[in-house]
Order: structure tokens, then sequence, then C-alpha cells
């Protein structure tokens, strides 16, 4: 392979607003696109080298044998490893998505290092592993010159983690970290998983700007867990024709449905009856878990108008609605959530990014923190904010494609997104909230007039 330019991609973590988990099963959610981005950069080297600066991990890869994937902890293993040893566990797998990648390109013998970072937690319910293999598969897409469309690029990063590393998966995390912004993402068709091929491409609808603020908060558990244990009993009784399961499947994918109008309307006391709805119906079926179950009641007591899952359950994040986010923020944290931080506004979804990103500092090794990094990364001109909590990238140049690439990502990608290409980043939301104490139920959230 000859030598080509170095390359570097992003992708946002995600959180589902309602409707999760139904996009296994032909079901619609509403998903966020959250401001935490995964990173790889590729460059030329003598030979293929795969790191995650993350975990402190770095291969060279002589052969075959060095691209085999690292187990990932199983359930047994969460029922006897403490928290620090799981920590450990996962971290170990943390190559495992630039060996999937790299062998799905055929990179196998290819003179390139990929180093990959990010700022989503680990095993949090934010689709952590699925950001980093979209931002992967762009990055490689990138330095190979392909540029499919966004709808195939997220069928098959979603096919790479499914039949590749062997990861029980729906569709959402796939489609949103592509497409980001708050999108409502519609899986018709899809339940019975025949293959990219085969199944109908999902519906994408944008639904709001990414500059638009919003009255959400996520809050972390503190627990890792794997996405795909959480997932393959509920399948496997959705298989078996369990109506408890079916039932919630459907009442899932029409709160969705019915919710969209509400986040159209701004009608967010709506949204967050719904969301209430939504945890219920999950819980009933044994797919939230304690941790989960127990933040959402705190986040409730404390005046959000909704609470639920974020992602997949039995740990992780929880995604609130409450008149004064930091506030709510603030509060969680104080009484026992590992971290929370107001979810202002929708990111752009997967993008090229300066080829020379690099972290600002050393990352985090199984950073569980959803607090934002002081500066994510670092460029050739780094300095102002995008509004997500990284730098702005270099002015863009005729020469300079990966530059111009870098300035942003438009929330449903277009030809433009397969050029590197976007709109401009969303303008940064202010935090302006200072109180200290409950915000006034006299005070409610608005609701849109209608004429």
């Amino acid at each position: 392979m000859t030598a080509r330019a170095p390359v570097a991609a992003s992708a946002p973590g995600r959180a589902g607003l309602i409707g999760n988990p139904s996009d296994m099963y032909g079901g619609s959610v509403i998903a966020i696109a959250i401001p935490r981005r995964a990173y790889v950069t590729l460059r030329p080297a003598p030979r293929l080298r795969l790191a995650a600066l993350d975990a402190g991990l770095d291969v060279t890869v002589r052969s075959r044998e060095d691209l085999r994937l690292t187990p990932r902890p199983s359930a047994a293993d969460a029922q006897r490893l403490d928290d620090r040893a799981m920590a450990a566990a996962f971290r170990s797998t943390y190559l495992n998505v630039l060996k999937t990648v790299a062998a799905a390109r055929g990179l196998a013998e290819a003179r390139v290092e990929l180093r990959c970072w990010s700022d989503i937690p680990p095993s949090a319910g934010l689709s952590s592993s699925s950001a980093l293999l979209v931002a992967a598969l762009r990055a490689v897409d990138a330095w190979l010159g392909r540029q499919p469309h966004p709808h195939r690029f997220a069928e098959q990063a979603r096919e790479i983690e499914f039949s590749r590393m062997g990861i029980t998966c729906g569709f959402q995390d796939f489609y949103a970290t592509t497409f980001g912004g708050m999108t409502y993402l519609d899986f018709r068709g899809k339940q019975h998983w025949r293959g990219p091929e085969v199944d109908p491409f999902a519906t994408v609808e944008p639904l709001l700007d990414v500059s638009e603020e919003l009255p959400l908060v996520l809050a972390n558990t503190g627990r890792q867990r794997d996405s795909g244990a959480t997932h393959r009993p509920l399948r496997a009784r959705w298989l078996e024709g369990d109506e408890a399961v079916r039932a919630a499947m459907r009442a899932l994918t029409a709160a969705a449905r019915e919710t969209k109008r509400h986040v159209l309307d701004r009608d967010w006391p709506a949204v967050g009856e719904a969301m209430n709805g939504a945890h219920r119906r999950v819980a009933a079926i044994g797919a939230s878990g304690g941790a989960v179950d127990a933040l959402t009641a705190l986040a409730r007591r404390l005046g959000a108008r909704g609470a639920k899952l974020a992602g997949a359950g039995l740990g992780g994040t929880i995604i609130a609605l409450h008149d004064d986010p930091p506030w709510l923020a603030r509060e969680l944290t104080a009484r026992g959530a590992a971290s929370a931080f107001p979810l202002r506004h929708a990111a752009a979804g997967a993008r090229l990014e300066p080829p020379d990103i690099r972290p600002a500092r050393q990352p985090q090794r199984a950073r569980h923190s959803l607090e934002p990094p002081a500066a994510a990364c670092v460029g050739r001109a780094a300095g102002s904010s995008t509004g997500d909590g990284h730098p702005s990238p270099p002015p863009a140049s005729a020469g300079n494609a990966a530059a111009s690439a870098a300035a942003g990502g438009a929330a449903v990608p277009s030809a433009a997104w397969r050029r590197g290409e976007g709109s401009p980043p969303p303008p940064r939301v202010r935090d302006t909230g200072d109180s200290t104490t409950r915000p006034s139920a006299a005070a409610p959230l608005p609701r849109a007039a209608h004429s």
C-alpha cells in the first residue's frame, strides 16, 4: 500500500431519550448524540500498529494472531469481580475495535498506525464502543478513499460489531453516532436481522437543531456493564415469544412515535411523562437494573419531570429532564451519582478532524466521569470551542481537505459528509443558572403555544 497522508476522525456517544431498546425489534427511538467523542487517527508506519491511549495498550501486528480479539468480561465475571477489577478487565479489550476494523477493511498487512482515545465513559450505556467503531471506520474509509453514504455506513458499522465482534446489538447506536443531532429513528422491518444487504435502511428524521438548548441531564451510576450481556437474554425472550417483552417493545415504539410530536412542539413536560412511562415498561421486564432504577427514582424525587435509562440498562447512565439541569446535576452528584452533567445540546455526528489532532493531556484510563474535559484535543490551530467541549479546527484551505472537514458536521450528513465536509459547529450554550436550591414548581418548563 502506498503511503497516504494522515487522517483523523471522531464520533459522538449516544443517549436514548425514549424508545430504546426497541431498535432491536423493528421499533422506533429518539436518540441524542452527546458532546463526548471517540477519536481515531491514522498515519503511515513501518507496519500495522494499534494503540489505545486510554488503556496504555500498544500492539505491533506481525501476524494474524495479533489481531485475535481479547475476550470481554462475562456475566459471571461481573458477579465475582469488584468495580476496579471489572474496569481492568474492560480496559484489556480496548484494542478490539481497532483490530476488528483493521481486519474488516483489509489492513492486516498495511503500513499504518491507528491510535484511539475517547471522552466517553466506557461501558456506561453511552455507546462508547460503537462510537469508537464508527470513528475508526470513518477514518479508515477516508484513508482508503471509500465514500459510502451515511445509511450504508451505519449498517456496515453495525454489521462489524454484530458479526465480527460477536456483540448482540441493535441499530440505534450506529445511526445516532453517524448522523448526530437529536433524531427520530424508525427501524421497522429490521427485527429479524437478515443482514445489511437485505434489511431496509432505517428512516432518519432530524428533530431539533444542534444549537437548541435542551433541559436534560446525564448521570452515571459508576457501574460498568457489557451491553451485549444485557441484550442477549432479552433478545432470547423475544425470539421465544415472551408476550411481556413483545408488548413492552410495541409500547416503547408507540411512545417514541408519539413523543416525536412533543419534542417538535417543545412540550417538555409531556416528554418527561413519556420518559417515565418508558422506564416503567423497561423495568417491568427486568431490563433496567437496581442501580439505574435507584438513580431515576432519586432524580424524580429531586423534581425531574422524567427520568429513564439512557442505554442498555443493568448499570450505566440515566437521562433526566428537569427545569434546572445544572442544579439537578449538582444534586445527583452530591447524593451518590458517580458523575452528572447537563446535556445542553446535541452534538454533530461522525466527522473528519484535523489530521494532527491529539489529546490535550494524557487520557484517563477507564474514565467514568461525565464531566467535560477542560480541553479534549489540540491541533494546529486549537483555541476556540465548538460548543461540545472540543477546540475549533484550523481554518479551511483549498489544499487541506481534512482541516476543512473538521469544521463540524450537520445533524444529518449528505454528500458533503462523504467528502469530509459539514455545517459550522453549534454555538456554545452558556450555563447561566446559579441556583443552589430546588427550583420552584411554580416555574415550569413552557409548553409550546399552538395556533
